[in-house]
């Protein structure tokens, strides 16, 4: 039996809750139509509202980029040494500590060409003398002779005959060796001859000159 005192709980009537579900749902209609049609803000190349990280410009990259130093230019070997003073043809000279050369005999010849690229005609033939008084075995394998003449320095050209022989490879303690080369030099052009005995490119070398036989 119910109680006389309790009030009854109020009810809507049906037309009344489908009045306000018809209101909200036209309201939440209407917002989405707003958040289509309203304008957005334009974004430009760059702006960093592209992205949460903005990209660096080419200058913040270079400025952020490490610096380098260029790494140095490849080691240039040193020029080999020049050629000291000339010393007179037949003075023997200091060519390593304890190791004299010297031109010992120089010869007029008749050149007689032999090998490939050689030209007969008038030439001198010397001898030149290394003298090893060092406590070690000298070694010649690099020694090289040539001989210019004139005031320009005319290169003169290498014969084998007659009677041309190179170094030989070594030269003991204590002992002397020798070598016979051949160059044509005109005979009008023997009053200023140049000999050169460059041993090695680390050592200068030897230059004898004067006049030769005619």
């Amino acid at each position: 039996m119910a109680d006389p005192h309790v009030t009854p709980p109020t009810r809507f009537p049906i037309a009344a809750r489908w009045v306000v579900l018809s209101v909200g749902g036209a309201l939440v209609a209407a917002a989405v139509v707003i958040a289509l049609i309203a304008p957005r803000p334009s974004v430009t190349p760059g702006d960093p509202r592209q992205s949460s990280s903005a990209s660096p410009t080419p200058s913040d990259a270079a400025s952020a980029a490490p610096t380098s130093t260029p790494s140095a230019d490849p080691a240039i070997p040193d020029p080999a040494p020049s050629a000291g003073a000339p010393v007179p043809i037949g003075t023997p000279t200091d060519l390593l500590p304890a190791v004299t050369a010297g031109v010992t005999s120089v010869e007029s010849v008749q050149g007689t060409a032999e090998g490939p690229g050689e030209v007969a005609g008038p030439a001198i033939r010397f001898v030149v003398t290394v003298t090893n008084n060092s406590a070690s075995t000298l070694s010649l394998r690099t020694a090289v002779v040539n001989v210019d003449y004139g005031a320009d320095r005319t290169p003169a050209a290498e014969l084998s005959s007659p009677g041309g022989s190179p170094f030989p490879e070594e030269v003991p303690a204590g002992s002397s060796a020798t070598g016979t080369f051949v160059y044509t030099v005109p005979i009008e052009e023997r009053a200023d001859v140049r000999i050169t005995v460059d041993y090695s490119v680390d050592v200068p070398p030897l230059v004898f000159a004067g006049p030769v036989p005619s």
